[in-house]
């Protein structure tokens, strides 16, 4: 069976986008705030997360997809790469343990992004059978 090629579409208009056309981004201010955040939490949340507390723990830092004209904010200092290095499962796959090495991954939602895009390409058949 051939590999699917993962469609990116962009956070503002919905549209696939096309390589050299936008990029994956994330806010880095925005993942250092929220590791400072989460560290202030856990001094005042020793349990850690509950079902009580856990309305109040900080939200991660968010990955987005932009077209390069529909990035509202483009010259905000971010981690990005360009969709067309991010085309295949594989190629997910070794992002994602490239960005296992950096200290703030935890503080975004990059497992969401993955989750999403293996969802919309098929690839989570059997992941809840066990």
């Amino acid at each position: 069976m051939p590999h699917k090629k993962i469609v990116w579409t962009c956070s503002v208009c919905n549209k696939p986008v096309e390589d050299d056309d936008g990029y994956v981004t994330m806010e880095m201010a925005q993942a250092v705030r929220v590791e400072e955040e989460r560290a202030a939490w856990a001094g005042t949340s020793p349990e850690g997360v509950t079902a009580v507390t856990a309305d109040t723990y900080p939200k991660s830092a968010h990955w987005q997809v932009f077209h390069i004209d529909c990035d509202p904010e483009p010259d905000r200092e971010a981690y990005s790469f360009d969709v067309g290095r991010i085309r295949s499962a594989w190629a997910a796959l070794a992002w994602t343990a490239h960005l296992m090495k950096k200290r703030w991954l935890a503080a975004t939602d990059w497992d969401v992004l993955i989750e999403r895009v293996a969802a919309t390409h098929g690839g989570t058949r059997g992941l809840n059978s066990h």
